[in-house]
């Protein structure tokens, strides 16, 4: 073979051109599931404009002592630098270039483009909340990142959504857990908060509702996908996925950035983190593991039936406070 041809095999190789013209036009649709889905990600778009967050620091120091004012910025440091920066950066480029469901690429772009919403507002909540110590908010970003347990579980969750050794299956059951089990965490702690008080913080409210409906999106559709893909997962693969998120899950919020902080029992934690797994092997009906209820009979998960209304909250004012001049450095490696 010369070397022209073998230049040629090689691109062929990395570049497949598909003879089936459908794959590349939009319409029309070939897997209307998956479109709805899509379709919903547009009707929910929002910015962070539509956020207020003006009365949030304010509202933060009356309500809360200084142990637990620290704690809410932690977790909104690692929503911020876990989530949002470490992981999803490397993940939707991967999850895009490797799905072959013209549609679900489609989905994927946009969830990126709301990945970036996502980390830009929380980055603005933390600069909110530290308003007026331009070195509070950097402080806490490394002091978070820091923490063995976070390390851990950033590394876990690289290797096992990103990694060309991990079928896509795989992958995709791991990415369900970030968003199913160790991200709804955090989620849940916001909406305590808001439970105990419930006028204080509406930016933390507002930010953290419409947040958690897009994961909540995310995870339905990560579920639905497996029904288009040609992987499989045992039920013993499946097991150990979750298994080992639910245990940097654990370590996470029960060691790393206990619960205990804001009052809550570790052990309520720990069965609540074991009935979201539940509901993820629920929904790709694979036996169950732990057998076990959601303690927290107040939490208020949102709604997330394709074709709603727009965003919940587009009543609210526009957000009016300034970005500054955040930064985000760190020398920690992972």
């Amino acid at each position: 073979m010369t070397t022209e041809a073998k230049q040629s095999q090689a691109s062929e190789d990395l570049y497949p051109i598909s003879a089936d013209p459908a794959k590349y036009v939009t319409l029309p649709v070939q897997n209307e599931k998956i479109w709805r889905m899509y379709q919903t990600t547009l009707d929910w778009f929002w910015t962070v404009y539509d956020v207020y967050l003006i009365n949030d620091k304010e509202n933060m120091q009356k309500n809360f002592d200084e142990e637990q004012r620290h704690y809410i910025m932690q977790l909104l440091a690692f929503m911020f630098t876990t989530h949002y920066t470490t992981i999803n950066k490397e993940l939707f480029m991967q999850l895009m270039n490797q799905v072959e469901i013209k549609e679900a690429v489609y989905y994927y772009g946009s969830q990126a483009d709301a990945k970036k919403t996502h980390s830009m507002m929380y980055s603005m909540l933390l600069d909110e909340l530290t308003r007026g110590d331009p070195n509070l908010k950097n402080s806490i970003i490394r002091e978070v990142v820091g923490m063995d347990h976070v390390k851990e579980f950033i590394r876990w969750s690289i290797q096992n959504t990103t990694s060309s050794n991990k079928d896509f299956a795989q992958r995709l059951l791991a990415f369900a857990t970030l968003q199913g089990i160790i991200f709804t965490v955090p989620f849940v702690l916001f909406n305590w908060i808001q439970k105990q008080f419930p006028s204080t913080m509406p930016g933390l409210k507002n930010s953290n509702e419409l947040i958690w409906r897009d994961e909540k999106l995310n995870l339905k559709f990560s579920c639905m996908l497996f029904e288009y893909i040609d992987d499989s997962l045992t039920k013993e693969e499946a097991h150990d996925i979750i298994k080992e998120a639910v245990s940097h899950a654990k370590n996470l919020f029960c060691h790393a950035l206990p619960v205990s902080k804001l009052g809550m029992g570790c052990d309520l934690i720990e069965q609540f983190i074991e009935h979201c797994a539940d509901k993820i092997l629920a929904d790709l009906r694979i036996d169950r593991i732990y057998e076990k209820e959601s303690p927290f009979d107040w939490v208020e998960e949102p709604k997330t039936e394709t074709y709603q209304s727009k965003a919940s909250m587009n009543n609210v004012v526009d957000m009016s406070a300034s970005f500054g001049e955040a930064k985000f450095t760190t020398d920690i490696d992972f």
